[in-house]
């Protein structure tokens, strides 16, 4: 009878907690991710073409003694075609004249190629490689021939540095000229060219940068002798996107020495009689 009671007793406890118990939660299902679906990247063209027009107002710095001072307006039309590994483009300038249209004329006409990714050579440069080609294609009087020459551009990796606004590049070109006729007078009688190429800039905002480009040149002449020229530009750009930009600098170039007998060091970045300011509109599509 006892061992009966405590099997009831025992009995009510497991009913009692049973009852009084908190339910037992529901089985919560495992979520599985949904999957989204592969979107495949956008193939990239495996040529591209770009358009590159740019217009520039320069006018000399000063009048000049005879109360003159030149104008005129540059019209650079730059046609693009880009590989996946090289870019070819042309460059063609057309000279007008404001003041007397009979000196409009137009530029040799330039031709490059070269790669899109520079070669690596250590940590801090890259070395570009480019081939030049110069005809006179729209050109009307001229005894030029061609240009055909080559050049290596040294390029600072500025961000290992720790100065990624930076922008720095030397170019080292060299390059034959010839003519149709054998030449002697001091126009036509480069035979050789050498030249050094510097761009130095920095970007101070998205929009504003500054720019300045430097080049000397040494000219190889039929007779031996040597001539050398300069030229640079200073600016200042301002970029309203990426299609649309506008430059105002000061330029100056010419012999390194000037006078009858080259006695007069004309290397200068300012000179009252060479020196031209410059507004450019460029243009990119």
């Amino acid at each position: 009878m006892r061992i009966s009671l405590i099997f009831l007793f025992a009995l009510s406890i497991v009913f009692l907690n049973t009852a009084f118990a908190a339910p037992a939660s529901p089985l919560k299902k495992s979520v599985q991710p949904v999957a989204k679906p592969l979107v495949a990247p956008e193939p990239v063209p495996a040529v591209t073409f770009g358009f590159d027009l740019n217009t520039r107002y320069t006018t000399q710095a000063e009048k000049q003694a005879d109360g003159t001072r030149s104008e005129y307006i540059t019209y650079e039309f730059v046609p693009a075609i880009k590989t996946q590994d090289y870019r070819f483009r042309a460059v063609a300038d057309f000279y007008y004249q404001v003041k007397d249209q009979t000196g409009n004329e137009w530029d040799n006409t330039s031709f490059e190629a070269t790669i899109n990714k520079p070669w690596n050579i250590g940590e801090y440069f890259d070395l570009k490689p480019e081939i030049l080609v110069a005809l006179p294609v729209f050109r009307r009087t001229t005894d030029f021939n061609n240009y055909i020459g080559g050049r290596l551009t040294l390029i600072l990796k500025t961000v290992n540095i720790g100065i990624p606004d930076l922008k720095f590049k030397y170019g080292l070109q060299f390059g034959k000229l010839s003519y149709k006729n054998e030449m002697t007078g001091t126009d036509y009688n480069i035979d050789t060219r050498l030249r050094q190429r510097l761009h130095l800039g920095y970007q101070f905002t998205k929009e504003l940068s500054a720019m300045i480009y430097f080049h000397y040149d040494s000219n190889f002449l039929y007779d031996n002798s040597v001539k050398n020229a300069f030229y640079h530009e200073t600016a200042l750009s301002y970029a309203f996107n990426d299609n649309v930009s506008l430059d105002l600098g000061i330029a100056n170039g010419g012999g390194v020495f000037a006078g009858e007998n080259q006695e007069i060091d004309n290397l200068k970045f300012y000179n009252e009689k060479s020196s031209e300011v410059f507004l450019t509109l460029n243009l990119s599509i």
